[in-house]
C-alpha cells in the first residue's frame, strides 16, 4: 500500500495541508517522484492561497503523474507513521546495498568501526520514524508522574547532587543534578576548558568519577592545568606578595618551574594519583584512547563507573555533528543531542 499517496489524498480530501506540517512529511518521506511533485505542488498552493489546499482536479492538471486515492479511513498519524517505516526501510535497503559492501570490505581488521558505523546509521533511521502527534503533556497527565518523582527526591533515591565551584551560583541552581546537561558556551579562547577543569576539580574533591573526553587539547596541556586549579585552591605556595597561590600553568607547560616551585610540583605529582578522593578517566586529543562517537560513549557510560562526563567541545563527536544523518536542517545537532540526553538518562 503506498501510504505517501494516501497522505496527499487525505490532505486534499480534507483540505488540510497544515496536516503536511503538523506531521513533518518531506520529500524524503515519499518514494516517487509524483507524490513529491504533488507535495510541492500543495505546499505552495497552501502559502500562495491562505492556508488552502487546491483542488483534485487542479492538483491532476498540474502533476499529471500523481493518481490520488480518496479511499481513506485511517488517521494521519497512522498514515504518517507507515510512511515513516517505510522511508527508513527503502534508506536501509540503499545502504546495505550501496555503502554496506564497501564498509565490509574495509573493515576486516577493525570490525569496532564498521559496528559503529552501522550503530550510527541505525539510530538516525529510528530517529526518522518518530511521528510527532502530541503538542504535550497536559497537567492533568503531569500530577501523577510529578508526585512519584518528587517522592522519589523526598528519599534520596531519584538523584544526588554535586555543589557547584561556586557558592552564588549553588544558592541560585542548587548544585549540579545528575541525570541533567549542562553546556557551557563562548566563543573561542574565553576559558570554557578553564572552567570545565575548574568544575572538573570540584566534582573530584566530591568523590565523583568523572569520564573527560577533550578532542582539542592534549593530555599534558589538560592535567597542567588541572595541577595549577588543584594546588590554587589548597593555596599550596605563597608569592612575593605573601599571597597563597597555586604551581602556575605557564611554567608547567614551559618545562620552567623555580626551584622552590618545582619541588612542590613534583611532590603534588608524586600523590596525583591520590590527590581526590574521585576518579578521572581522561581521554585527550591524539590518544589513543580517545573515542569520538556516541555508541563508543554509550559503551564506557555502561560500566557504571562514571558519575559525569565532560566533552570538550560538544562537536568533536564526529560520528555525528557536522553530518546530516537524518536529512533536515540541523539534522546532526539535534541527532548528537538527543542521543546524548538519551544515552545520560539511561545511566543515571
Amino acid at each position: 500500500m503506498n501510504y505517501g499517496v494516501l497522505m496527499l489524498s487525505k490532505v486534499i480530501e480534507q483540505n488540510d495541508p497544515n496536516a503536511l506540517l503538523r506531521f513533518n512529511i518531506t520529500a524524503e518521506d515519499l518514494p516517487t517522484e509524483g507524490e513529491r511533485k504533488a507535495l510541492r505542488y500543495i505546499t505552495e498552493y497552501a502559502e500562495k492561497h491562505g492556508g488552502q489546499a487546491p483542488t483534485a482536479e487542479m492538483l491532476a492538471h498540474e502533476v499529471p503523474d500523481f493518481e490520488p486515492d480518496f479511499n481513506i479511513e485511517a488517521s494521519y498519524e497512522y498514515l504518517a507513521e507507515k510512511l515513516r517505516k517505510q522511508a527508513a526501510l527503502r534508506e536501509f535497503v540503499d545502504i546495505a546495498e550501496k555503502e554496506l559492501p564497501d564498509r565490509f570490505s574495509q573493515a576486516q581488521d577493525n570490525p569496532e568501526e564498521l559496528f559503529s558505523w552501522l550503530t550510527e546509521k541505525v539510530e538516525s533511521l529510528k530517529i526518522r520514524t518518530n511521528v510527532r502527534s502530541s503538542i504535550g503533556r497536559t497537567l492533568s497527565e503531569i500530577k501523577e508522574s510529578f508526585r512519584d518523582e518528587y517522592k522519589k527526591r523526598e528519599e534520596g533515591k531519584s538523584f544526588r547532587i554535586y555543589k557547584t565551584p561556586f557558592p552564588t551560583l549553588d544558592n541560585e541552581i542548587s548544585g549540579w543534578f545528575t541525570g541533567d546537561i549542562y553546556g557551557i558556551m563562548g566563543e573561542s579562547g574565553r576559558g570554557k576548558t578553564y572552567l570545565v577543569c575548574r568544575i572538573l576539580d570540584s566534582l573530584l574533591r566530591q568523590g565523583a568519577n568523572c569520564l573527560v573526553k577533550s578532542f582539542e587539547v592534549k593530555e599534558y596541556t589538560f592535567i597542567s592545568r588541572l595541577i595549577s586549579i588543584a594546588t590554587a585552591v589548597d593555596e599550596v605556595l605563597i608569592d612575593e606578595l605573601g599571597r597563597k597561590v597555586g604551581i602556575p600553568n605557564k611554567a608547567i607547560l614551559s618545562g620552567k618551574l623555580d626551584d622552590v616551585v618545582r619541588e612542590k610540583f613534583f611532590e603534588v605529582l608524586e600523590l596525583l594519583d591520590s590527590y581526590y578522593p574521585g576518579t578521572l578517566y581522561f581521554q585527550g586529543k591524539s590518544g589513543r584512547e580517545l573515542t569520538r562517537s556516541l555508541a563508543d560513549l554509550e559503551r564506557e557510560l555502561s560500566t557504571g563507573k562514571i558519575d559525569a562526563v565532560f566533552l570538550d567541545p560538544f562537536y568533536g563527536l564526529s560520528d555525528v555533528y557536522g553530518k546530516n544523518v537524518n536529512k533536515t536542517a540541523g539534522g546532526a545537532a539535534e541527532y548528537a543531542a538527543t542521543r546524548f540526553e538519551n544515552i545520560v538518562v539511561i545511566m543515571t
